[in-house]
């Protein structure tokens, strides 16, 4: 159990050193592209620069604001279900048929008709 808690400090803490790394190096991106938009004269140029200078500036808000979702919820997330379970209530009809399939030892397909044991024993359950 300790072996599993090291290990997940050790992911918490590597992912803060990589976001900070990342952090940094946008940073000097940054710097670099406000350098060149400063030092070049054509129109078209600086805004080939400025539109690279805003993909950084939007990769940098997108990392802080993940990095203080990460410290509000300890650097845990909730994975969010699709849809809950539906839960067969009892008397149901798929309840009676899942029920009869359990008691006959019926695995894989088999056609629920008027008459087989299947629908017979189905039809008691539900009844």
């Amino acid at each position: 159990m300790s072996n599993n808690n090291n290990n997940n400090n050790n992911k918490v803490n590597n992912n803060a050193n990589n976001n900070q790394a990342s952090i940094q190096s946008l940073q000097n991106a940054e710097q670099q592209i406000n350098n060149a938009i400063q030092n070049t004269q054509s129109k078209p140029q600086i805004n080939k620069l400025q539109k690279a200078l805003n993909t950084v500036q939007k990769v940098q808000q997108q990392q802080q604001q993940q990095q203080q979702n990460d410290s509000v919820s300890g650097g845990k997330r909730k994975t969010k279900k699709g849809g809950k379970k539906r839960v067969v209530k009892k008397g149901s009809w798929m309840w009676a048929v899942k029920t009869a399939r359990k008691e006959l030892g019926v695995t894989g397909f088999q056609a629920i008709k008027k008459g087989t044991p299947l629908y017979n024993r189905a039809k008691e359950l539900q009844d």
